[in-house]
């Protein structure tokens, strides 16, 4: 039988804590067990924290104030925010054993507030880079909404809004760049804040986007994530996009009274073009819900001629290969598991500075026109995500919003897929992980440098073919003295030197040349891809034919 205490909100937890129903140390407790039994199986965790809970609820029997009301709410936060002590892994195999030695202002914030620090919830790698093909690109594997576990639960806050979706904790924080809090949130139908910019601090998180990164809460009602909310907000000062919260905090929530003269803005055209049936059903029970707060309705609709998913695309990549360009310099890149986001945080890189400054003007066109419909209306009411949860185990850009653009080829791309989850399951991965087994880390670590070495000439080619003639002197510099002074490229001495590693095969020098991408394919055995890197990928092979083998 399940635990009343694992779905009540904050305020029936509250009353029961006050109370003495029940204890913070019951709670933490409860959370934990759940957390490393059904969390662990619908791979929403990351690691669970019972050590820090246990310390939080020390200092919290120390406590002389007045309670607040998280005082004694267990929690879970994305596996991006760091904590003391504890793995903070950003899902990413490069950063799996990297441990900070401080507490995120967040998880300071909450602290304060007496509400004690459970687990660390599981996260896409990098929180999706800037794309990404995979659920399964993380290091738990693709999260599962509890309410299918047969599909997956969104990215990249994957584990917090499952975990509070399966009544795991009261309230988890997330992050969002693009859609990292919305779309959870709605697969596992729980409810979630993506606050404005600025609002809350995101000293001691990992970037992404410094112009469009934000943390929120997810909870069970509004009302929870909104005291969440109000618990971390606030001005940082070691995060500067905070300063305008200087002077100002949240309001207080209306009183149902108050709602009557709410102006609600809706895009009734917008919503019954791009949502499928069961988006417009579910949708359609929320507004009748809505019309009976007695509110005005009023027309809001976008301007339909600016490239919204351009504009923030372009932000997001250029920002995203900034944030990450350390890592994309260092050898540990080839262990992202994801090659579609390998190839987005690499392309951010080639983003002219004009192109990114052009987004960024384009993007005030975008604020210009809410600021515009803010005029006639006090908020906008529209669908989370226009689509359902995916299959947990299948490329996410084989599954869309739109139930009729789906191409011809897709009978086979699905076929194919099937085929390659078997051939990686029943061959690939005995083999890789026999290969794991047998050879110890640096024995491994030396062959793939020696492949490393031995694709070089590869790299050099198409850096001649794209006209860098720049990066090509420097990878045959490097190829040569991996060679001869490195021993054949056991061992990287051109990177002591500063001759860093990149690579480039030639469905980069066909983009390089004009050739558009294509649509998408599944490949046999090497997995998604596009037409032109198809094509790209069978000319590296022919002169290369160790090369696939060097990314495993």
């Amino acid at each position: 039988m399940t635990n009343p205490l694992r779905f009540a909100t904050i305020p029936e937890l509250r009353a029961r804590l006050d109370s003495g129903e029940t204890t913070p140390g019951e709670l933490a407790r409860l959370a934990i067990d759940g957390l490393e039994t059904i969390g662990r199986d619908l791979n929403a965790v990351a690691t669970t924290l019972p050590i820090r809970a246990q310390s939080d609820l020390t200092r919290l029997t120390r406590r002389r104030s007045r309670s607040s009301a998280l005082t004694g709410i267990p929690w879970g936060a994305k596996d991006l925010i760091s904590v003391k002590g504890a793995p903070t892994t950003w899902g990413a195999p490069p950063y799996r054993d990297r441990i900070f030695d401080t507490d995120a202002t967040i998880v300071t914030r909450l602290a304060a507030a007496g509400a004690p620090l459970v687990a660390k919830l599981s996260t896409i790698e990098l929180a999706g880079g800037w794309g990404y093909r995979y659920p399964n690109a993380s290091l738990q594997g693709a999260t599962r909404t509890p309410w299918n576990i047969n599909h997956w639960a969104g990215g990249s806050s994957s584990g917090s809004a499952a975990a509070v979706a399966a009544g795991l904790v009261p309230f988890a924080i997330g992050s969002e760049t693009s859609g990292s809090i919305v779309t959870p949130a709605a697969f596992c139908g729980v409810s979630a804040i993506r606050p404005t910019v600025g609002l809350v601090s995101r000293h001691g998180v990992m970037p992404l986007s410094w112009t469009l990164d934000k943390l929120g809460p997810f909870a069970r009602t509004a009302r929870d994530a909104w005291t969440v909310l109000r618990a971390i907000e606030g001005y940082d000062p070691a995060d500067d996009s905070t300063r305008s919260r200087k002077q100002r905090r949240l309001a207080e929530l209306p009183s149902a009274d108050q709602l009557k003269y709410l102006r609600i803005g809706f895009a009734e055209a917008d919503f019954d073009e791009y949502t499928v049936p069961p988006a417009r059903e579910a949708f359609a029970t929320a507004l009748r819900d809505l019309r009976r707060l007695g509110a005005t309705w009023v027309q809001a609709s976008l301007p339909a001629d600016i490239p919204y998913g351009a504009i923030i695309s372009t932000i997001g990549a250029s920002e995203a290969a900034s944030a990450h360009g350390e890592l994309i310099e260092s050898y540990q890149f080839q262990f992202l598991v994801d090659a579609k986001q390998k190839a987005s945080l690499l392309a951010g890189r080639e983003i002219p500075a004009h192109v990114y400054l052009d987004a960024q003007r384009a993007r005030r066109q975008v604020i210009r026109a809410f600021e515009t419909i803010f005029e006639s209306c006090d908020v906008i009411v529209s669908v989370a995500r226009a689509d359902g949860a995916p299959p947990h185990d299948a490329p996410l850009d084989m599954f869309t919003s739109d139930p009729g653009s789906e191409g011809p080829a897709q009978p086979t791309n699905r076929a194919i897929f099937d085929f390659n989850m078997a051939f990686d399951k029943y061959l690939l991965k005995p083999v890789a992980e026999g290969y794991r087994w047998s050879l110890p880390d640096d024995t491994r670590a030396v062959i793939r440098r020696v492949l490393t070495n031995l694709r070089a000439p590869i790299t050099f080619g198409n850096d001649v073919l794209q006209g860098n003639m720049g990066r090509a002197m420097e990878t045959l510099m490097r190829m040569t003295v991996n060679t001869i002074m490195g021993m054949g490229g056991m061992f990287d001495v051109a990177g002591q030197y500063g001759l860093q590693r990149h690579e480039e095969d030639f469905g980069q020098t066909l983009a390089v040349w004009g050739f558009d991408e294509g649509p998408y394919i599944m490949l046999p055995i090497f997995g998604p891809s596009n037409v032109r890197d198809a094509i790209g990928l069978g000319v590296d092979s022919v002169a290369d034919p160790l090369g696939w083998f060097i990314g495993t």
